[in-house]
C-alpha cells in the first residue's frame, strides 16, 4: 500500500481517546509518513490489530517487532510506543476497555484474567491458524464499523462483537516462533476443512494461498504432496458434488451452477462434464428429473 506523504487521510499524531460512558471505544488510526508518538500510558486497556505495515512496539523498556496480521495488548499503567517504518507506516485497529467494564461484564471478566497473563508472557502475538486469523479480522472490522453507528443499537452491537474477538484470541494457540514443514501441512488440512464451508464463495487458489500465510509457488506445491489433487481441482470438486445434490433437489440447472459457486453457465457445463462425462440435463434424465432451467 502506498502512503502519500502529508496524506489528509493518514495520521502523523495518536488519536486522542475519550472513552464514552460505556466503556467501550473502537476507532481505526492509518499513519502517515512521519508519524510521532511519545510514551505514553492509559487508565484504560487497549487490544491493538495491526492490518498494516511494520514497525516496532516500546512496552515497558522492551521492543517488539510488529507486522500485518499481529495482536497486541496493553494493560491499564502500561508505558508504550509505536515506532513505524519510515517505508512502511502503520494501520491499527484499537479496541479501548475500561478498567471497570472488564471486571463487571460477566464474560470479560472470565476472559480478561488468563488473556492478561498471556499477554504479560507474550504481548505481541500472532495465530497459529491463517482462517481464524482471517476470521478475528473480519469480526474485528465489524466491531469498527458498529462503532461508527450513531443509534442505540451501536454499543451493544461492539460489546457483542469485541467478546466474541477476545474469546477466540484466547483459545486459539498462538504462532510458534519457527515455520516448520509440518505446521505448513497442518495449514493445509485447516485449509481444505475452511473449504469445506466456503467453496461456494468466489474464492481463488490465490485467496486460499493469502489466507494461508504462504507463497503462490509454496502453497499450491504443499497442497498437491498433501491432499493428492491440486487446489483447483478440490475446489472444483467441492462444488461439482454440491452441483449434483443441487441438481437432484431443485432440477435446475442455473440454480445449481451460481449456488455451488460457478461464475458462469459455460464453467459449469464444461467442468461438469468433463467429471461425470454428461451435460447436467443428460445427468437430471438418469436422475428421472426434468430440466427446469
Amino acid at each position: 500500500m502506498t502512503r502519500p506523504p502529508g496524506s489528509s487521510d493518514f495520521r502523523t499524531t495518536p488519536v486522542a481517546v475519550t472513552l464514552p460512558p460505556t466503556g467501550l471505544s473502537v476507532f481505526q488510526s492509518s499513519h502517515a509518513r512521519g508519524f510521532r508518538m511519545e510514551p505514553v500510558s492509559h487508565a484504560y486497556a487497549e487490544l491493538v490489530y495491526v492490518e498494516l505495515g511494520r514497525g516496532r512496539l516500546e512496552l515497558e523498556g522492551r521492543t517488539h517487532a510488529v507486522a500485518a496480521r499481529t495482536w497486541i495488548l496493553t494493560t491499564p499503567g502500561q508505558v508504550h510506543r509505536f515506532l513505524d517504518d519510515t517505508q512502511d507506516p502503520l494501520s491499527l485497529i484499537t479496541i479501548c476497555f475500561e478498567t471497570a467494564l472488564l471486571t463487571a461484564h460477566p464474560v470479560l471478566s472470565v476472559l480478561w484474567r488468563p488473556f492478561r497473563e498471556r499477554s504479560e508472557r507474550t504481548p505481541v502475538f500472532s495465530l497459529a491458524d491463517p482462517f481464524q486469523a482471517s476470521r478475528l479480522e473480519d469480526l474485528v472490522r465489524q466491531a469498527l464499523f458498529a462503532g461508527q453507528r450513531r443509534d442505540a443499537a451501536g454499543a451493544p452491537l461492539i460489546l457483542a462483537w469485541v467478546v466474541q474477538v477476545a474469546a477466540v484470541l484466547l483459545s486459539e494457540p498462538p504462532a510458534p516462533p519457527d515455520d516448520h514443514t509440518s505446521r505448513e501441512e497442518t495449514v493445509i488440512h485447516r485449509c481444505e476443512a475452511w473449504l469445506a464451508g466456503h467453496f461456494t464463495e468466489r474464492i481463488s487458489v490465490a485467496d486460499l494461498a493469502e489466507l494461508s500465510g504462504l507463497s503462490y509457488r509454496r502453497f499450491t506445491h504443499l497442497f498437491k504432496k498433501v491432499t493428492g489433487m491440486t487446489a483447483h481441482r478440490r475446489i472444483e470438486d467441492l462444488r461439482l458434488d454440491y452441483a449434483c445434490r443441487q441438481l437432484v433437489s431443485t432440477g435446475n440447472i442455473m440454480h445449481a451452477s451460481l449456488h455451488a459457486g460457478f461464475e458462469d453457465i459455460t464453467t459449469f457445463y464444461r467442468a461438469f462434464k468433463k467429471k461425470t462425462g454428461m451435460t447436467p440435463r443428460r445427468y437430471l434424465e438418469q436422475q428421472g428429473r426434468v430440466a427446469a432451467g
